[in-house]
């Protein structure tokens, strides 16, 4: 894979913090401080649709219990009062 030559700019409180991920051996310089984070994004933006379903159908099933709950205990005539 090619590589490209790329300016940045960056704060001075992210400069300090890449500066550090290199001075405690983390990193061996600045571009692999700036692949890694765009690897993780990547990564977190293949996980994110899993995520996003997941989600939903825990939230589905979450209201198919309380609304089974709701029916099974008799919560729904407590809330709404009957007309005789």
């Amino acid at each position: 894979m090619g590589t490209l030559n790329k300016s940045i700019y960056v704060t001075e409180k992210q400069k300090l913090r890449g500066k550090s991920q290199i001075t405690s051996g983390h990193f061996g310089n600045e571009s692999e401080v700036i692949q890694d984070l765009i690897r993780e994004r990547q990564t977190g933006e293949q996980k994110m649709p899993e995520e996003i379903m997941r989600n939903y159908r825990f939230q589905r099933e979450r209201k198919l219990m309380i609304e089974n709950s709701d029916r099974e205990f008799g919560i729904d005539s407590l809330i709404s009062p009957t007309t005789s």
